[in-house]
């Protein structure tokens, strides 16, 4: 026998990025309250990977060094791309 429980914190379901929650035997479109309440159920570990708090203890050395590389990568791209951006803004008003 298979015994099929329901989970615990449902699903949000989007549709053309509107949310959709089961109340009762009833789809509805989602407001505010119900998509904060769920939220606040989702336990930590179904969190999307990048809301969930960075374990620091867990990450070697190596790891910390490739971050900060990365980090000094975008930080130069990001530099680059608005001096690009204030060059073309200044060619264009002059």
């Amino acid at each position: 026998m298979l015994r099929v429980e329901p989970y615990a914190v449902p699903p949000v379901v989007k549709v053309n990025g509107t949310p959709y929650v089961r109340v009762g035997t009833v789809t509805q479109r989602a407001n505010e309250a119900q998509l904060r309440r769920l939220e606040e159920r989702r336990p930590i570990h179904h969190q999307p990977f990048d809301t969930r708090p960075c374990d620091a203890d867990g990450i070697t050395g190596s790891q910390r060094q490739s971050v900060a590389r990365a980090t000094r990568a975008f930080e130069q791209l990001a530099a680059a791309i608005v001096s690009r951006l204030d060059t073309l803004q200044a060619e264009s008003s002059g």
